[in-house]
């Protein structure tokens, strides 16, 4: 996946989500933002998926 893929999915996923990010704890939220680091800075499909599927379940809950 090239930068500009992960970019527009993650501006696609902050888009559907920011109602609920704003909702979350402070720690809850350090952990979104270090998922997302996780998900630009990884060259690893395998790692990258995991990251935004762990940012999906992380705002599954949560209710705007």
């Amino acid at each position: 996946m090239s930068n500009e893929e992960k970019f527009m999915l993650l501006a696609k996923i902050l888009k559907q989500e920011h109602m609920k990010i704003g909702l979350m704890t402070d720690d809850k939220l350090k952990d979104y933002i270090e998922c997302i680091s996780i998900y630009l800075k990884t060259k690893d499909d395998i790692v990258a998926e995991g990251a935004i599927k762990t940012i999906y379940m992380m705002t599954k809950n949560i209710e705007p």
